[in-house]
């Protein structure tokens, strides 16, 4: 497009009909083709500030070709006037282009460079994994392949023994596990409580009756912990002297039940004394109550003190083997391992996925968006341009500016941006660059680190989990 398509005007003096110009009579300095109030009647200029801008460089132009004989059609800006005249557009192009990219890619190079870091920290996890695995009765410790290895060996070793009859690997259902888990604690509470009211001893006001609570306390707390602990040892021989007798081990397995007689003992006795005091004391307390109090209150008394350490009792010493609990907790916490792997692996996949699309979108969005604002900000230069054909009377065609090109794998020079005058200097690329750079050194981070997740062992118990 040329300035007369733009700014249509008539011929003026000193033009030939063939619109070339003759040269200026001697000693004649010719002016601007319109005053400022002209320009801005006729909407030749967008504001008072273009024709200030444009102004000196008219002059400039005038002073240049003034006197020299060269015809007026020929009277273009000369490029120091080119360049004064683009100065101010460029600057403002380029802070532009600093505050963009400061606002949009600073941030999301910053984001993927915590990706990088996340990911690193994971990958140093991961070279740690397996974990160690200790046994819960054994206390041993293996290392995560020998503890594979183990649980792998136990496993079979039950299938073979139930193959051949042998039915002590067998586990007590989950709920009796639970059950006898907690029931000791739910026996000291309800013991207390119980204690507590027929000894008409305040429970939430220990103060006023320092002697009756802590009697009450000593007194639940001293039973409740000879009755747990005799049961505990009672049930555990009872489970080793089965174990010990599927594998004929006879004389440790007549050890264990000799134990079991003694501890057994003491726990029936401790047992039958909670329940024989509970409801004689009861019975005393209640004395002319009715009979459905008393039934409930034998009831409760009967469960805390026999049916709770007896389901304690049956969850413990038949609860399998030591080889099958072993290889059971063992298993859970390779699975709890093998999954924390698995989630490890997932995030950094994740990271990855999220790394590779702020990439595209830096590429093939940001940057783009900045060009298109900043080569719309520079453009105005071309306006300027155009007015100052005007005023000098000139019929001129410029070129297109350039567009910045942005390449996905480029870390070098994208191109430029630029008013497309002739002579004309161009925005200072080099935020760009620096940009570019760091993508690029994060992008060859991001493939070490693919290389190295590649390069890692898979997790050793992977899916073969024991149901």
């Amino acid at each position: 497009m040329t300035a007369a398509e733009i700014y249509p005007f008539p011929e003026g003096p000193g033009d030939d009909e063939n619109g070339t110009g003759a040269a200026p009579r001697a000693g004649r300095r010719p002016r601007p083709r319109y005053t400022k109030s002209e320009a801005l009647r006729a909407g030749l200029c967008d504001d008072k500030a273009q024709y200030d801008r444009t102004e000196p460089i008219v002059e400039m132009t005038i002073d240049q070709y003034h006197g020299t004989g060269t015809p007026r059609s020929k009277w273009l800006p000369g490029f120091i006037a080119v360049v004064a005249l683009c100065k101010y557009w460029i600057l403002r192009g380029e802070g532009l282009l600093r505050q963009q990219l400061e606002a949009l890619v600073d941030p999301a190079l910053d984001e993927m460079a915590v990706f990088i870091e996340t990911i690193k920290a994971n990958l140093d996890l991961l070279a740690k994994f397996p974990s160690d695995i200790s046994t819960p009765e054994g206390n041993k410790r293996f290392g995560g392949h020998d503890a594979v290895k183990h649980v792998t060996e136990s496993t079979e070793r039950v299938e073979d023994d139930r193959a051949n009859g042998m039915r002590h690997h067998d586990r007590v259902p989950r709920a009796l596990r639970f059950i006898a888990k907690w029931a000791p604690w739910a026996e000291a509470f309800g013991f207390f409580v119980f204690a507590a009211y027929f000894l008409n001893v305040p429970i939430l006001q220990p103060w006023l009756d320092w002697m009756g609570w802590t009697f009450a306390v000593v007194l639940v707390v001293g039973i409740c912990m000879i009755l747990a602990w005799s049961i505990h040892h009672a049930a555990e021989a009872h489970n080793h002297a089965r174990e010990q007798k599927a594998e004929r081990q006879s004389h440790e397995a007549e050890k264990s039940r000799r134990n079991r007689l003694i501890y057994g003992i003491i726990a029936f006795v401790a047992a039958g004394g909670i329940t024989f005091g509970m409801i004689e004391r009861g019975l005393t307390a209640l004395a002319g109550g009715s009979l459905i109090v008393t039934v409930v209150m034998i009831v409760l008394a009967a469960i805390t003190g026999l049916l709770l350490p007896v389901l304690t009792y049956w969850g413990k010493a038949l609860d399998g083997s030591q080889v099958s609990r072993e290889r059971d907790a063992m298993g859970q916490d390779l699975d709890d391992d093998l999954d924390e792997h698995t989630d490890l692996l997932a995030e950094i996949e994740e990271l990855i996925t999220r790394f590779e699309a702020i990439d595209e979108e830096i590429v093939t969005d940001k940057l783009p968006r900045i060009r298109d604002e900043v080569q719309n900000e520079v453009n105005g230069a071309r306006d300027d341009y155009l007015f100052v054909c005007v005023q000098l009377s000139l019929d001129t065609e410029m070129p297109p500016p350039e567009p910045m090109k942005v390449e996905p794998a480029a870390s070098g020079p994208i191109g430029t941006i630029s008013t497309g005058i002739p002579g004309a200097s161009t925005v200072d690329m080099q935020p760009v660059f620096d940009r570019m750079s760091r993508l690029h050194g994060l992008r060859e981070e991001s493939q070490l680190l693919r290389e190295r997740r590649g390069a890692l062992p898979q997790h050793p118990w992977n899916h073969s989990r024991v149901e």
